[in-house]
């Protein structure tokens, strides 16, 4: 028998509805997402967006167009991507079957939530926990002209895979890439991946119950950490090649013409004592030294998912106290 309050988490669901999630630092672009994604929506009555605003300026304040829930948060230090997006999750009225999480400069294609929803169905007939995540086009802004992805560019979705990166200095991060997928010699309109994408994933909203991004994971880890306890207790993870989302390339040099950057919140103390321990934790989970909630189960799902990805784990950059 339900109880009073399963009857009306039920019956405050609405089928189809898509709540959109954003950890933003003051991007100027939001707006522009907001806007992409209502107006380019074959149902925009069943699209919300859930944002968590980092230092969001007065002049750059968000008229919305559609349900919104959105919390700003005011601190003179980054705070990276891990506590923002779980907000998102939480400030909202509960009442989406889907989350998508997407970046804060992205741009939509016509009837993106059909397209999206149309290829979970058809996943959900062979499948039954997974997500979409695939590796989205980008986009170039210059100036007033918006430019999708060209002859520099692949034109399909991509697919995202985990690897070791060095730094300037040499150390060794976990990251992910993205790559082409040859769409033409595969039968299905999808491929199973183990990195999903911080910009694009769409699922059932209990996955992100049920998986929360880890807070103390600020920047370059996140969703490789999500990828490892996903895949290690029986998710898959897929990127399509109906393309339904486009990001934005950022210029290297980005972040010195915009001042709000979040780039330009981190030469400071709190930022430092952040990042280090950040990758110090990292490594302890995909090495096996963190198991349970946050990392692996156990050690023998660790090991089969590590021979999947074919990364050696033990060689990841790891801060001194």
């Amino acid at each position: 028998m339900q109880t009073a309050n399963a009857q009306l988490a039920v019956s405050n669901l609405i089928k189809n509805k898509i709540l959109i999630a954003v950890a933003e630092h003051d991007e100027y672009d939001m707006q522009q997402t907001i806007d992409s994604a209502i107006d380019n929506a074959y149902n925009p009555d069943l699209i919300s967006f859930a944002i968590c605003s980092t230092n969001r300026s007065a002049e750059n304040k968000l008229t919305s167009r559609v349900e919104l829930y959105n919390v700003n948060i005011n601190f003179y230090s980054a705070l990276g991507v891990g506590f923002n997006k779980i907000v998102p999750y939480i400030v909202n009225d509960d009442s989406h079957e889907f989350v998508l999480t997407i970046d804060a400069h992205s741009i939509f294609k016509k009837h993106w939530d059909l397209i999206l929803l149309q290829n979970y169905n058809d996943l959900s007939t062979k499948y039954e926990n997974f997500v979409i995540a695939p590796g989205v086009p980008i986009y170039v802004d210059k100036g007033n002209e918006i430019l999708y992805s060209g002859e520099d560019f692949p034109r399909d979705n991509l697919e995202l895979y985990l690897t070791l990166e060095a730094s300037p200095t040499g150390d060794k991060r976990l990251t992910s890439h993205a790559k082409p997928v040859d769409w033409h010699k595969l039968e299905e309109n999808y491929k199973e991946t183990f990195s999903p994408s911080g910009n694009c994933m769409f699922a059932k909203k209990e996955v992100f119950k049920e998986f929360i991004i880890d807070p103390l994971l600020v920047w370059s880890g996140d969703q490789e950490a999500l990828a490892l306890r996903m895949c290690t207790r029986g998710y898959k993870i897929f990127t399509i090649r109906d393309r339904f989302l486009y990001t934005k390339q950022k210029n290297r040099d980005y972040w010195t013409q915009h001042p709000s950057d979040w780039r330009n919140h981190t030469n400071n103390p709190v930022w430092t004592a952040m990042f280090a321990n950040s990758d110090r934790r990292l490594k302890d989970l995909f090495t096996g030294k963190i198991l349970g909630y946050w990392g692996a189960p156990d050690k023998e799902s660790l090991e089969e998912y590590t021979a999947k990805v074919k990364v050696d784990f033990e060689e990841m950059y790891y801060p001194e106290l």
